[in-house]
């Protein structure tokens, strides 16, 4: 692809992109335990005996406690966002099941709706980058917004990416490299 079609990248669009995931995740998360509280709070209402309340708490507060850290995890990250602490490092894209030919691995969690599809892109260096067809990508961008499926379809074994991370292993977010032309600020 030509350097005039691509789309200068910086780390204030990276800074939205995250933003926008990370909230999405908290909000997700809050509706998910609330509808979970709500639920527990239901069957604790109706327990006959102590032992039953008990029981209820303390799967209550099991089930909940995995959405309290995604919301605490998601909340140092947005501050981590906000002063610039995340890592740009290039990788380049492989095989996501190991057939040939394939880029990405795809598993249905819902088969009656496949809107909840996963879509695995494996890197050299990096963890998966898994992502949900419905999922949206660099809305700022207004050449490349795409969903998942396009960021798919746009990808091929090989293909160098800017990965965005904050340990150095598990990508946040993805960029394509024959999209984006990353250019580091200077400090």
């Amino acid at each position: 692809m030509k350097k005039e079609h691509m789309q200068v990248l910086h780390d204030e669009l990276i800074k939205i992109d995250l933003k926008r995931t990370l909230v999405s995740g908290i909000k997700v998360s809050i509706i998910w335990m609330l509808v979970f509280a709500a639920w527990f709070w239901l069957f604790w209402l109706s327990a006959d005996t102590a032992f039953f309340a008990t029981l209820i708490i303390v799967l209550g507060a099991a089930v909940l406690t995995p959405f309290l850290i995604i919301i605490i995890d998601s909340i140092i990250k947005l501050i981590k966002t906000s002063k610039g602490n995340f890592k740009v490092d290039t990788d380049h894209l492989i095989n996501g099941d190991g057939l040939v030919g394939t880029v990405g691995a795809i598993d249905a969690d819902f088969l009656v709706n496949p809107r909840y599809t996963w879509i695995t892109l494996c890197f050299g260096k990096y963890k998966p980058f898994k992502f949900k067809k419905r999922n949206f990508f660099y809305k700022w961008s207004e050449a490349y917004k795409m969903d998942g499926y396009s960021l798919l379809n746009s990808s091929a074994p090989g293909d160098k990416f800017y990965i965005v991370s904050f340990n150095g292993k598990t990508p946040q977010m993805i960029y394509n490299a024959k999209m984006f032309d990353y250019k580091a600020e200077q400090e």
